[in-house]
Parts: structure tokens; sequence; C-alpha cells
């Protein structure tokens, strides 16, 4: 029998509705996960998957930023090539983390 007049089953229906719901939770934990100013622990997460912005002071990683010290979270513009300019994420460490 051709498959012209076949209805779905309920497991057809509910995996194209996993798939979609899968895509958009990814698309929503990439990005900036703290703002300037806000004090963060060392190991603090601060970007996921981001091209945007690049690491600084006291903060490591490529892909995945994270801070290496305990401090308040600034930005800085740095330029960049072919007349762009990049966001620099850096980590000012705080006066119980210079002790």
């Amino acid at each position: 029998m051709s498959g012209l007049g076949r209805s779905l089953t309920a497991e057809e229906k509910d995996n194209g509705s996993k798939r979609w719901v899968k895509k958009k939770f990814y698309r929503e934990t990439r990005g900036v996960k703290v703002s300037g100013g806000q004090q963060i622990k060392s190991g603090t997460m601060l970007t996921r998957r981001g091209d945007k912005w690049k690491p600084g002071l006291n903060v490591t990683g490529r892909m995945h930023l994270t801070a290496v010290c305990d401090g308040e979270v600034y930005f800085t513009k740095k330029r960049g090539g072919y007349n762009q300019s990049v966001t620099v994420i850096n980590v000012r460490p705080s006066a119980k983390a210079k002790q």
C-alpha cells in the first residue's frame, strides 16, 4: 500500500515536536550570562558559544568564557581586523581575592 492515505501515529507526531523544542532551547542558552558591574565568583561562566566576545584580564576560554578569580565584571572595546570592533570581557579582582 502506498503511504499517501496513511495517517501519522502518535509517536511520529511526538518526535517532531521534541526536535523543534530542542533547537529552540539551544538558541536560548547562548550569549552573555553576566552584566557589567556584577560581582562574580571564580569559575563563573561569563558567556556561552560567543564569537562576539573575547577573553580579557582574569578570563579564560575560547567559546565558553569563564572567570579565573573573584571580582567585578567590566567590558571594553578593542579594535579588530577590517574596521571592526571586538568586545573584551574582563574581571577586576576584588579586595578579598588580592589578599
